[in-house]
């Protein structure tokens, strides 16, 4: 497995995720103040983590070398991922509600979802 394959694809997926951070972090300020940072940055991670997995497991497994199984894995991965991981979030943060949380993982949820099947169909076949 060239290590490549995978690290290439995920730096790119982090750095649109740290873009979209920068650029949103006014908005979070705005809406709910220190909480609404904090949770739009525990949302962001939340979503980049399935995303470099992704990469990862589509390199070295091959996926049935299929792009749309590719993009199907990434779809659950990320959808379990993001699920269990909001739940954890809530137990452990009750007070961040919709201002503060929810609102911020749909928006990376739907936002790395699109990088990550972009850079997934771009990638080369090998």
């Amino acid at each position: 497995m060239n290590r490549a394959e995978w690290l290439g694809p995920a730096a790119r997926l982090t750095s649109v995720t740290g873009l979209a951070c920068l650029l949103l972090s006014w908005p979070a300020w705005r809406l709910a103040g220190p909480d609404g940072l904090g949770g739009m940055t525990t949302a962001a991670v939340l979503c980049v983590v399935p995303g470099w997995l992704v990469f990862f497991l589509a390199s070295r497994y091959r996926v049935g070398n299929s792009r749309v199984s590719q993009v199907l894995l990434g779809t659950t991965l990320r959808m379990l991922f993001v699920a269990f991981g909001t739940l954890v979030v809530q137990q452990f943060r009750p007070n961040w509600r919709f201002r503060e949380f929810l609102v911020w993982v749909i928006v990376f949820y739907l936002g790395t979802l699109v990088a990550e099947t972009a850079l997934l169909l771009k990638s080369p076949r090998s």
